[in-house]
């Protein structure tokens, strides 16, 4: 826990706020109206939109989580303490400095096990991992199909894709019903995935078992492989969050200098917009849960723009490579500059 901060849920008793006419008042958990100056000062003070309902507001002003309530479009929503706010965006930063660091022991593992001639469990999954790396689609697993028909790599069947000599097209319902259509054009990998495609089997990711046997492969078998090459408890997820940031990093790289505040929001807005179609979510979730907030306000304010070049007279574009390495300098005085 933060220091000095409470963990406080919404479970427990707090305040409420209540519409009358075009404003508001506020009760405590027993109904009674409240008129102390110093509390109504605070519940004003945390902004809460006016169109949320069934507000809830936290007994303490250092509770963790300081609000909830319900949108428009229904879905709940939080408010949570600055401090509470910045430590997860410390924890945030660190894993994925962490990620980023042990990427290159991945990457040499991968390339090991796709020089195996057998289409092991092994080589299937650094396949697997090769496409997540590529388009970032979702590990999926069976629990999503079953609750939602939504499906990732691990849940596709040899339907969902086309596959070509050049390239290799996957279509299929993803989270939260969204029909995706992604392209793999990198040809060493469409060959892997060829492979995979003559197993016996509907499934797409498969491997063999003694007696030429086909076994699917499994997200646990995914995420166990990675921690096992990390000695981390890294999963499928830490490869869409690092690649977002990097997306995002990179993108703002390429874009041309911005005079204006407006100009510089528009920029934002459109990289934000081609980062969450490549992962396959809204805007919103893209910025709020995957693009560190730190790459966004260095952007806005300039100092993101040194990380982004070779050197002070060099127009040379970044590689992939130096790309990450200048990321992660970012990420790690990122860390120090939450406070």
């Amino acid at each position: 826990m933060v220091a000095k901060l409470r963990y406080l849920p919404d479970l427990a008793p707090g305040y409420r706020r209540v519409r009358r006419g075009r404003g508001f008042y506020y009760t405590d958990s027993d109904g009674r109206r409240i008129t102390d100056d110093k509390k109504l000062t605070r519940f004003r003070a945390l902004v809460i939109p006016p169109a949320w309902k069934q507000v809830w507001i936290s007994p303490s002003k250092r509770g963790h989580l300081q609000a909830t309530g319900v949108d428009e479009e229904g879905r709940k929503q939080y408010l949570y303490h600055p401090e509470w706010t910045k430590e997860r965006q410390r924890k945030k930063l660190k894993r994925m400095v962490a990620f980023g660091n042990a990427l290159p022991d991945i990457r040499r593992q991968i390339a090991k096990d796709l020089r195996v001639e057998e289409l092991t469990k092994e080589k299937a999954i650094a396949i697997a991992l090769k496409v997540t790396e590529e388009t970032l689609i979702r590990i999926g697993n069976e629990q999503y199909l079953r609750k939602y028909g939504s499906r990732g790599l691990t849940t596709l069947k040899k339907s969902h894709v086309h596959i070509s000599e050049s390239d290799a097209v996957f279509r299929f319902r993803g989270k939260k019903g969204v029909q995706q259509e992604i392209s793999v054009r990198n040809v060493k990998l469409v060959a892997h995935l060829l492979e995979l495609n003559r197993l016996t089997g509907p499934y797409l990711f498969q491997y063999c078992m003694e007696g030429n046997r086909s076994c699917r492969l499994r997200a646990a078998d995914i995420n166990a492989y990675i921690q096992q090459h990390t000695d981390l408890k890294f999963s499928s997820k830490d490869y869409r969050t690092w690649y977002a940031g990097f997306w995002a990093f990179s993108l703002f790289g390429r874009q041309a200098s911005c005079e204006s505040e407006k100009e510089r929001e528009t920029t934002i807005v459109s990289v934000l917009d081609v980062v969450s179609h490549r992962l396959g979510n809204t805007r919103a979730v893209c910025k709020h849960y995957y693009v560190p907030d730190s790459i966004i306000t260095a952007y806005k304010d300039g100092s993101l723009q040194p990380y982004l070049r070779n050197g002070k007279r060099s127009k040379r574009p970044l590689t992939k490579k130096e790309t990450e390495r200048q990321l992660l300098a970012f990420l790690a005085c990122s860390i120090e500059e939450v406070r």
